[in-house]
């Protein structure tokens, strides 16, 4: 895994944004109060992923974690 330096604030912002707008969609349930960010790339792209983890892990109280699907036959 690639070493994420400290982002500042308006970086950490920026690039939450271009993940948005990117691979990403923000959403939340009928029964939440929080939001949800979910981002999809192909198997082959686990280490950009992992990337991307670790940026949003340094956003406090947050919790990142990388889910697999399986493939619909």
């Amino acid at each position: 895994m690639i070493p994420i330096s400290k982002l500042s604030a308006k970086d950490l912002r920026s690039a939450l944004i271009g993940m948005a707008l990117g691979y990403a969609w923000l959403g939340r349930t009928q029964r939440s109060v929080n939001a949800r960010l979910s981002i999809s790339h192909s198997p082959k792209q686990i280490d950009y992923l992992e990337f991307k983890k670790g940026i949003i892990e340094q956003i406090p109280n947050i919790r990142a974690t990388i889910n697999f699907r399986q493939k619909k036959v």
